[in-house]
């Protein structure tokens, strides 16, 4: 298995993911009589718009947004934001070209703030406002797919309490809102949306119409169409799918049908079988890809114009999202993602079904969509695929506290397979949260077995990893700091002879854990100024900032022992001090208190206690 590869999180000037970007609207009828009302809604900070799929909810939202000049903060919710770390981590992601450009970086739910979350929830929300613009809306779409028993309503409900009453928040969902939010419906913070108010008037229905006109020249069509209108009780999705009938002319919908869901089935297999082949074959072809663009597309149907279709269908508003970009991606409506995934499950054999979603995972990885490729590869039980992608992105995930994420991913490779692959072992150390006694000597005993197995290999990297992550157990669980004196021997014969091309990063990770050793078990120990020299040789090359202000917090709490301060201690100051308005962390409020510089430590500290 190979070695991790470390991508970078993306910064202010990064392009954000697709489920982070608004829609970009086609021409649309503006919905006046539902601006007046979302206007009167207003008058308290939070809308919960509840109504059932189809009816228009994203469409509404994000034309009255512009409309009224509103910037908004917009997240498009899946099933894995149900993990709190994830969310948080796209939260922090959206908010960074909104805010201005000096602010300090939301942070990341790592372990740290875990017997906080409370207080961590609500100092980032009250950031988030202090931060953004009051013209800046939080929109939070399709939010019935967080999963029931997830710590997220509860954390949101809290966090959205705590900001600005003048601040705009949307919250799109298909369902009512948890028993998590009814304090905010008690506190007159939030109102609730009546999905029936989106249902089309006749007005509306005939605006919407005169956009399709020129495709409608029939009379016999138009009268079908004027009949089976009447059938749809305002229901906007319905009515766009008649719209896009070639003909119209094989329509005919009675008060027979029981549900949107088996009209929608109808209906799409009428619109469906009236494209042509290749349109049907690029839907069919991408069906399994949240986010799609033109390349991806083409690489999966075997069509050069098959991003043509899908600017033709979203021009056609055929349930088709276009987001801005370099290049540009399409989304589908899950309507007809349903749609699509439910005739490929009727007409297409297993093997074949398992050969296109393991080629979309594959194309999704590349493409960066990685949650998406690996919960697709876990579903065709591609189990090297998942296990390289914990090796790829496990030090980015960790960074992002998305430790469940993580230990998910591991829970789907069969336990044979983790136990042999070093990798997998360090990383499922690496991905435990070391909360208590228990965790810590969990983590110990994985970082042991990777080690044996990476000595084994001759992997020098993997070793010093390893090791690093025995050392740090042992000295963080604040017990028995004599199991520690064997691996320092081994510690101390890499000090002597690390070959001179190991990685600068590994080689800092390696020197925290030793001047950690030294600092609450050898305080006395000779090596000291040589171990925080070689620190301070690498300092240019690091930039990880948990990094930097764990090796210095060690060595803050030396200076503060020993009456000695290091040479360069002004010069770590200043780099920790200039860390701080991207990625404030614990360790540096540890670091500033040791260093005796209380009004510091107590600025650091207001993003979440110390555990």
């Amino acid at each position: 298995m190979s070695k991790p590869i470390d991508p970078p999180t993306p910064g202010r000037n990064r392009p954000l993911p697709s489920k982070l970007t608004p829609p970009r609207l086609p021409k649309i009828v503006p919905r006046a009589r539902l601006f007046r009302e979302l206007d009167r809604a207003r008058t308290r900070p939070i809308i919960w718009i509840a109504a059932p799929p189809g009816a228009g909810k994203t469409t509404l939202v994000a034309s009255y947004l512009h409309a009224r000049r509103l910037r908004p903060l917009w997240y498009t919710a899946d099933e894995r934001d149900g993990d709190l770390a994830t969310f948080f981590h796209y939260l922090s992601l959206a908010a960074r070209p909104l805010a201005p450009r000096k602010s300090p970086l939301l942070p990341h739910l790592t372990p740290e703030y875990l017997q906080g979350v409370s207080v961590f929830t609500r100092n980032v929300f009250e950031a988030l406002d202090a931060q953004l613009p009051r013209s800046v809306a939080l929109v939070l779409d399709n939010y019935q797919t967080i999963p029931a028993d997830s710590l997220v309503h509860e954390m949101l409900a809290l966090g959205l309490s705590h900001l600005a009453a003048k601040r705009s928040v949307v919250i799109i969902s298909r369902e009512a809102p948890p028993p998590a939010w009814a304090h905010l419906l008690a506190s007159r913070r939030m109102t609730v949306f009546d999905g029936h108010l989106l249902r089309l008037t006749p007005a509306e229905s005939r605006a919407i119409i005169a956009l399709y006109r020129s495709r409608r020249r029939d009379a016999t069509a138009e009268k079908t169409l004027a009949q089976a209108v009447a059938t749809l009780d305002g229901w906007m999705a319905g009515l766009v799918l008649l719209l896009e009938e070639a003909t119209g002319s094989k329509t005919t919908l009675t008060g027979r049908e029981q549900s949107r869901q088996a009209m929608f089935n109808y209906l799409g297999a009428e619109v469906f079988a009236h494209m042509d082949v290749s349109t049907q074959e690029v839907l069919c072809s991408t069906a399994y890809c949240p986010v799609i663009t033109g390349p991806m597309a083409t690489e999966l149907s075997g069509h050069r114009d098959a991003e043509s279709c899908l600017e033709t269908l979203y021009r056609r508003r055929y349930f088709v999202e276009r987001h801005d970009g370099t290049p540009a991606s399409y989304t589908y409506h899950p309507l007809l993602q349903d749609f699509l995934r439910h005739r490929l499950r009727q007409h297409w054999s297993p093997e074949r079904l398992v050969a296109l979603r393991t080629t979309t995972a594959h194309l999704l990885a590349t493409d960066g969509q990685v949650e998406a490729a690996v919960d697709l590869s876990i579903d065709v039980q591609d189990h090297d695929a998942v296990a390289q992608a914990i090796i790829s992105h496990a030090p980015n995930l960790l960074r992002q506290g998305r430790f469940a994420l993580i230990q998910r991913w591991f829970q789907t490779i069969p336990s044979e397979h983790r136990a042999n692959d070093p990798w997998l072992v360090h990383w499922s150390a690496c991905a435990t949260p070391p909360v208590n006694a228990a965790a810590l000597e969990q983590i110990r005993a994985q970082h042991e077995q990777a080690y044996r197995l990476f000595e084994a290999n001759g992997e020098l990297v993997g070793q010093v990893l390893a090791w690093a992550g025995v050392v740090k157990a042992i000295i963080n669980s604040w017990d028995q700091f004599g199991r520690v004196d064997p691996w320092m021997e081994i510690g101390e014969r890499w000090l002597k002879n690390m070959p001179a091309d190991m990685p600068a990063p590994i080689r800092f990770e390696f020197l925290t854990a030793v001047l950690g050793v030294l600092t609450w078990h050898q305080i006395g120990s000779s090596l000291i100024p040589f171990v925080r020299e070689e620190l301070d040789r690498l300092l240019p090359s690091i930039d990880d900032p948990f990094s930097l202000a764990q090796a210095y917090a060690h060595s803050a709490h030396i200076d503060l022992h020993t009456g000695t301060n290091h040479p360069a201690k002004n010069h770590f100051s200043a780099r920790i001090r200039n860390r701080l308005g991207d990625s404030p962390h614990p360790w540096l409020s540890f670091y500033a208190i040791m260093r005796k510089d209380i009004p510091s430590g107590v600025e650091v500290t207001w993003i979440g206690p110390w555990p």
